[in-house]
């Protein structure tokens, strides 16, 4: 299980709008953090899959995108990406607007889905 609440949460936004958003939310009890790695610009976040996943699979391959994080920590705001490989939650990408994201974990937050948002 994911310990991280602002990771779960954006994982949580990020597939909220899928089709296949059940199968990946029940992925989520199976994901731990393995690893974070902080570049200038953002954070990589990938995650070691528990035996029992793989019941959930969803859409084999695909990448969403258009989460926007606002936060009172970033000079601008971030976004957030989600890769899927072979219908399993891959890795989650967040990169900063203004090309500079903070080395910690950050603790207040707003996530918009973006792609809505710009549509209507």
């Amino acid at each position: 299980m994911i310990d991280s609440k602002y990771i779960k949460d954006i994982l949580e936004k990020i597939i909220e709008t899928e089709n296949d958003q059940d199968l990946l939310n029940s992925q989520l009890d199976y994901l731990k953090i393995k690893d974070y790695k902080y570049t200038w610009t953002g954070l990589f976040v990938h995650f070691e899959k528990q035996k029992g996943i793989e019941t959930f699979k969803g859409v084999d391959k695909k990448v969403l995108y258009g989460l926007i994080i606002k936060s009172q920590e970033l000079e601008l705001d971030a976004e957030a990406i989600l890769f899927i490989k072979g219908g399993i939650i891959d890795y989650l990408e967040i990169w900063s607007h203004s090309g500079n994201y903070p080395k910690h974990e950050i603790k207040e937050y707003e996530l918009i889905q973006g792609w809505i948002e710009k549509n209507n």
